[in-house]
């Protein structure tokens, strides 16, 4: 939210969603001395705003969460404005892995990590967003390492011995029958970020 409230401006107005209210205020605490910033307690499919009122929305590891992802999907077309972008990172959760020298804590991990009611939602995404109109979907792949453990990053809660890479155990092949030797560089991302212009 900071970020996205700098990026904007003074002119600007930066919304956070969230349904917990503890997220909310500590989103409000860390955003208190930005004047252009508000949150709302809701879920994805019932936020309070006015149709079309939106010039971007983005959504971060989020949508493969929410059970109802249509719903969500539905909301977030009916607050942009003609022409506005929509901005989605998820994460294809299946070939996410932990590559530490024990294997079986590396195991572990990726077990605990689970949770998504959605965990390959990118290889759907597409064609949900093209039934209710999306245009002009682009589809990019983010690969990452890990390579230090800050103060304010996931692998600060790592056991060491894993958090020098976390790269996919394998990679996503839009044929599943696809020659996993004959795999792309694009292939052999873990995240895929969805650029949307309507």
């Amino acid at each position: 939210m900071e970020a996205i409230s700098l990026g904007v401006g003074v002119n600007g107005k930066a919304i956070g969603v969230d349904p917990s209210e503890t997220q909310i205020v500590s989103a409000e605490d860390r955003c208190q001395s930005l004047e252009n910033t508000e949150f709302l307690c809701c879920y994805a499919d019932e936020i309070d705003m006015d149709d079309a009122s939106c010039d971007s929305i983005t959504s971060t590891q989020t949508l493969e969460y929410i059970e109802d992802v249509d719903a969500a999907l539905n909301e977030i077309r009916r607050l942009l404005k003609n022409h506005s972008r929509f901005v989605n990172i998820s994460t294809l959760w299946d070939y996410f892995g932990f590559h530490g020298p024990d294997k079986e804590l590396n195991s572990l991990m990726h077990e605990v990590v689970k949770g998504q009611k959605h965990p390959m939602l990118p290889t759907k995404l597409n064609g949900k967003l093209e039934k209710l109109g999306f245009k002009n979907i682009r589809t990019h792949e983010i690969p990452f390492f890990i390579t230090k453990r800050d103060e304010n990053s996931f692998a600060k809660f790592l056991n060491p011995k894993s958090t020098a890479a976390m790269v996919p155990r394998r990679p996503w092949y839009p044929d599943a029958h696809a020659d996993p030797d004959s795999e792309t560089p694009e292939q052999s991302a873990c995240m895929r970020a969805l650029r949307i212009r309507i």
